[in-house]
């Protein structure tokens, strides 16, 4: 039985293999990274989660608040917290909400 040969003389199947491993070693840390990523993330649902556990309903300037914070810059959490302040939530409850949103 005589072996598949490229030009460059490189049995077929050493070819293939040194073209796939690379491939599948990259999708597995890509998707693996994912993974672990995936579960660390916090969004603008985690802070109107808490803001429920501690006002009650959530209004729609809170929700606007958590989707500002929910941008990670200090810009937005700072923002997110002033305006939790201005619906009546706690310092310590707009800063662990805004936390929230931006983790």
């Amino acid at each position: 039985m005589e072996v598949a040969q490229t030009r460059e003389g490189i049995p077929l199947e050493k070819r293939l293999f040194r073209f796939a491993a690379p491939v599948a070693l990259a999708g597995a840390l890509v998707g693996g990274s994912l993974v672990v990523a995936g579960p660390a993330q916090a969004t603008a649902g985690d802070c109107y989660r808490y803001l429920d556990s501690i006002v009650g309903k959530v209004s729609p300037e809170q929700v606007d608040a958590c989707e500002v914070g929910s941008q990670g810059t200090d810009w937005s959490r700072t923002l997110c917290i002033g305006m939790l302040k201005a619906t009546g939530v706690s310092d310590s409850g707009s800063r662990t909400a805004c936390r929230l949103a931006a983790a």
